[in-house]
């Protein structure tokens, strides 16, 4: 009897804690695309604190938040929290906003790969540049949200695709300065020449 209740407290602990994770491939999905609630200006520091926030969030297949996503619900789920609308799947995300090299990535920049066992130049991943060669992305490795280094990876190198820019970036505004002119020069001069006298 008492191995019965061993057992069976057994079997209820694993039933709890793989209940904690949901499965990453759901048998039925929903492809019901919602739209995230828009909380934040579109910022730089507003994108960052979302990224904290949902690091180790599960990996869901056709999900788009806000407690489970897939790769490219993640990054709708982000830009659409902020009012930027972005569209829903990784092929067409990477269709759309600035292209930017990958030289020239800044924080906020959406990555584009085609990860499939035999590449193809099809998108089939998305992630977000966070800097450094670092992105965020909802991996479908180790099923949860996860910093990964575009440097120090050959996998991600060699099936990098596209890069795209939907975040705003401020602009920088010279303030005018005010022209020498020639005689404001000799008036200088004619100042400095009578001090030496």
């Amino acid at each position: 009897m008492r191995n019965l209740i061993y057992i069976i407290s057994a079997m209820v602990l694993v039933s709890m804690i793989s209940g904690c994770k949901p499965s990453p491939h759901p048998k039925n999905p929903d492809y019901k695309i919602i739209k995230p609630k828009v909380k934040y200006k579109a910022t730089k520091k507003n994108l960052s604190k979302m990224v904290k926030k949902l690091q180790g969030r599960p990996y869901v297949w056709a999900e788009e938040g806000p407690n489970y996503f897939d790769c490219s619900g993640f990054t709708y789920y982000m830009y659409g929290s902020m009012g930027i609308t972005i569209p829903r799947v990784a092929r067409h995300q990477a269709k759309q906003g600035q292209k930017v090299e990958m030289t020239d990535l800044l924080y906020g920049d959406l990555i584009f790969f085609d990860t499939d066992k035999r590449p193809k130049g099809k998108i089939t991943h998305v992630g977000m540049y966070v800097g450094n060669g670092w992105f965020t992305h909802a991996s479908t490795s180790n099923y949860e949200i996860e910093y990964s280094n575009l440097y120090a990876s050959k996998y991600y190198q060699k099936r990098l695709k596209a890069c795209r820019r939907y975040l705003p970036q401020k602009k920088v505004i010279q303030k005018s300065m005010k022209t020498w002119k020639p005689n404001q020069s000799e008036a200088i001069k004619k100042l400095y020449s009578d001090d030496l006298l």
